[in-house]
């Protein structure tokens, strides 16, 4: 009797001990994956670039076991590719994809656009100029802070659109944006590529302030539009010199 009543006692301390064990791989899986995607969409790891299991563990101070449920959760959102016999590696930008997120982008910023018109005031204006400022600081330096130039970007579009009043479309906005991150991330790796985009980001901002200013809804329309266009065909050119771009 006393045999029966220790195991009783024994079985569920050990099923509590299994059970923390599956939740600590599980959560140590989730912390793994979301740094690889942040690092694949800083462009810090590239298209082609092999993950291994043996350094990825060690990184991060863990077994394979959960690098391995990592790897094929980045694989699952196709942001890597399982080659038989030779390994997990990042996969190219997809042509497709991302033709279809910057169609996306057009259709959610084009209408976030007219609305952030019509309700522009002297705050605004006077909040959006206030950043331009400094992205115009930042360019004059020696060297330019590529986190603080990235940030500066997308404080004011968040700025911009935080005026519009309409949580879901402002989430759709930068959803997509974290989608196309990878892609523009990897057009800026050169240092010429860089201070480029940093001028014309700072140039289509002031064209913004601009049509804002004079309450002009079809001129902001258009030179987001165009700000789009030309954005999208500089990342497919650069991904396409850089062997970075996939037909599908």
């Amino acid at each position: 009797m006393s045999d029966i009543g220790l195991i009783d006692r024994t079985i569920p301390s050990r099923d509590l001990e299994l059970e923390m064990r599956v939740k600590n791989i599980k959560r140590a899986s989730e912390v793994i994956a979301q740094s690889l995607i942040e690092m694949i969409y800083d462009g810090e790891l590239r298209p082609g670039d092999q993950l291994k299991q043996e350094n990825i563990a060690d990184i991060f101070g863990v077994s394979r076991i959960p690098v391995r449920d990592a790897f094929m959760y980045l694989v699952s959102l196709g942001l890597a590719v399982n080659v038989p016999r030779k390994g997990i590696f990042v996969s190219p930008v997809s042509r497709k994809t991302l033709a279809e997120l910057y169609e996306t982008r057009r259709i959610l910023e084009g209408g976030a656009i007219r609305l952030a018109v019509k309700r522009c005031d002297q705050n605004l204006l006077r909040a959006l100029e206030a950043i331009v400022e400094k992205q115009e600081r930042i360019r004059n330096m020696p060297e330019i802070d590529v986190k603080l130039a990235r940030e500066l970007d997308g404080e004011f579009h968040r700025t911009l659109f935080s005026k519009i009043d309409n949580s879901v479309l402002v989430e759709l906005i930068f959803n997509n944006w974290m989608r196309i991150k990878q892609a523009r991330s990897l057009s800026r790796i050169q240092p010429k590529a860089l201070v480029d985009w940093v001028d014309k980001s700072i140039a289509g901002h002031r064209k913004v302030l601009n049509a804002l200013a004079i309450k002009d809804e079809e001129r902001a329309y258009r030179i987001v539009i165009e700000n789009i266009v030309r954005s999208e065909e500089e990342v497919i050119t650069h991904l396409e010199e850089s062997g970075w771009l996939a037909v599908r």
